[in-house]
């Protein structure tokens, strides 16, 4: 489950949470904040990378989603862009830490 990808499809990661959850072996976290000239380009959408839970993605939802489907599988924190990147990570350890 990577859970920044959904958003440049226009699906719903809450929704995919939901039908995967039985079978995610592994998630990728990933936060973004939509952006006109962001750093990441994908189908026509466009936004920047950001520390998890500083972008518009429902972590604390699909934190209850996966607890209640007994996820006890990996959690990596993505980040797809260098600015400020040792600064976005700790963020996203201790939000990460503090809501799993």
């Amino acid at each position: 489950l990577d859970t920044g990808n959904f958003w440049f499809g226009g699906d719903d990661v809450l929704t995919a949470a939901e039908n995967f959850a039985e079978k995610t072996v592994h998630v990728h976290l990933k936060d973004i904040s939509p952006s006109e000239n962001g750093f990441l380009n994908i189908c026509g959408k466009s936004c920047d990378s950001v520390s998890i839970g500083k972008g518009i993605i429902p972590f604390d939802d699909i934190f209850n989603i996966l607890k209640r489907s007994n996820y006890s599988g990996g959690l990596s924190i993505e980040i797809n862009d260098m600015t400020e990147l040792v600064k976005k990570i700790c963020e996203s350890a201790v939000y990460v830490k503090n809501r799993w």
